[in-house]
């Protein structure tokens, strides 16, 4: 059933809020009708389960004697939620100095106030050059204020705010110059999974001008030095100077751009493992524990999925067991909702699978399996390896194992967002799997059978797993 979407608000209500709650609602500046706040008076005790509570009896509490009337219930109910989300206004407003520091400009400005307006706009302007660091966010504020400040219609003259203009320019410059590396790398770590075309006019304007600004920004050589790797496709020794710059940041720079870094750094570790530099499985395992332990990962109260399994992957690929069980321990209550359960199972059943646990892994797939999961091509492969697992120690899942097969090549034949070439893959890897069973009912311990089987393996060009599929047929147990 559907949260209704006031309790969707309340939920997300911090405990240390619900008495600002109380006031703001009481408040007639903010409230003049009575029955929001009486409302809120019956639901408060739930907090935060308030889908608990039966509405009939809510009504009981609002309009004792009265039959139940459920218009007029959803009607009190579209008036809180309207309060509460202004609620969130305001108190993000307490909460946000850009937001309040804007206001304050926008105050005096509206107001006729030049001479505070003024001191205003240079007080904030000075503080924020002022930081120690000076994020995108910061930067685009000060530009903001200057411009405020040299356009107003009271400006004394366009020369007396010279020096705020020159100051502004300068700024101007490491703005652009940080923001289209920053968001270049990212474009440029995109290319390689949607194949996106990338603009390089500014970027290179934007490389040129880089040397020059480095030392007064420590990010722009950070960001420097990753678009360049994408460009060249991360050669080796390039790419440890890189991610020992980018260690050596780690006092400087605040935790959501290290995390923006780190997220470029991981996909460069991905680009060269895909093209067989087996040692940058450890770098991943190494960056992913350098995330965990300094907490970027969560950023709003959430994780990415797709973090949250590539850790979990990586992990159990370099044997780090203990630390995936611990990782998926401490950050499944941080995945979006609609994922977290087959994350989780995933998660778990992909531990399961690297320590040749079949039957565990099977058992936690089998949630998800049958779903309309966002996972659904990793479920159905390594559903498939852990049913094919599970036959070679005991041949007596050929029909499971056939059933699964024929899912997985009616699925892959079916799916839209595939390639022709990725399709190839995986249908030979169907293939490739329908012969190893069928060698295990019966010839799995003769040597020259599976030597046949491997050189069949080996001869396939386009073949998904295939490392997994050799280790199997040289090392039979």
């Amino acid at each position: 059933m559907k949260k209704t979407k006031l309790y969707q608000l309340l939920e997300r209500l911090d405990g240390r809020e619900l008495p600002w709650l109380d006031k703001f609602l009481a408040s007639p500046y903010f409230n003049s009708n009575p029955w929001p706040q009486r409302l809120w008076s019956c639901l408060r005790a739930a907090h935060p389960r308030y889908d608990t509570l039966p509405k009939e009896a809510i009504f009981e509490q609002l309009c004792p004697g009265r039959p139940f009337d459920a218009k007029f219930l959803n009607d009190r109910y579209s008036e809180l939620s309207r309060l509460v989300e202004a609620f969130f206004f305001q108190q993000e407003f307490r909460r946000e100095p850009p937001l309040q520091r804007r206001a304050r400009r926008s105050a005096y400005r509206n107001r006729g106030l030049y001479l505070q307006f003024s001191q205003e706009t240079r007080r904030q302007a000075a503080a924020l050059l002022g930081l120690p660091y000076r994020s995108p966010r910061v930067l685009a504020e000060v530009l903001e204020a200057f411009e405020e400040l040299y356009t107003h219609p009271e400006s004394k003259s366009h020369s007396d705010e010279g020096a705020e203009i020159s100051r502004a320019m300068e700024e101007l410059d490491q703005y652009f110059v940080f923001l289209k590396l920053k968001y270049g790398s990212d474009q440029l770590a995109r290319r390689l999974t949607f194949r996106a075309t990338v603009d390089g006019r500014l970027l290179d304007a934007a490389l040129r001008e880089a040397p020059a600004l480095e030392p007064q920004h420590p990010a722009i050589g950070a960001y420097r030095r990753l678009v360049s790797l994408f460009r060249e496709e991360c050669p080796d020794e390039p790419y440890q100077e890189t991610k020992k710059h980018f260690f050596s940041l780690r006092a400087v720079l605040p935790a959501d751009e290290q995390a923006f870094i780190l997220a470029k750094l991981v996909t460069l570790a991905y680009l060269g493992l895909n093209q067989g530099r087996q040692q940058y499985l450890h770098e991943l395992s190494e960056l992913y524990h350098y995330g965990d332990k300094n907490g970027l990962f969560i950023f709003y109260g959430a994780i990415s999925d797709a973090t949250f399994l590539n850790v979990c992957t990586v992990a159990s690929q370099t044997g780090h067991f203990a630390w995936a069980q611990q990782f998926i321990q401490d950050n499944q209550q941080y995945l979006p909702v609609i994922a977290a359960r087959d994350a989780v199972a995933l998660g778990q059943a992909t531990i399961l699978f690297a320590q040749e646990d079949f039957t565990g892994a099977y058992h936690h797939l089998n949630e998800v399996f049958r779903k309309q999961s966002p996972y659904k091509l990793r479920v159905y492969s390594l559903y498939v390896r852990c049913v094919l697992g599970m036959h070679l120690e005991n041949p007596v899942y050929e029909e499971t194992l056939r059933d699964a097969l024929n899912a997985f090549g009616q699925y892959i034949r079916r799916h839209k967002g595939l390639t022709a070439h990725r399709k190839k893959e995986y249908l030979n890897f169907n293939k490739a799997v329908r012969k190893i069973a069928l060698l295990r009912s019966q010839a799995w311990h003769s040597r020259r059978a599976r030597s046949a089987l491997l050189d069949w393996v080996e001869g396939q060009e386009l073949l998904a797993l295939g490392a997994w599929l050799r280790k199997l047929l040289e090392s039979p147990g």
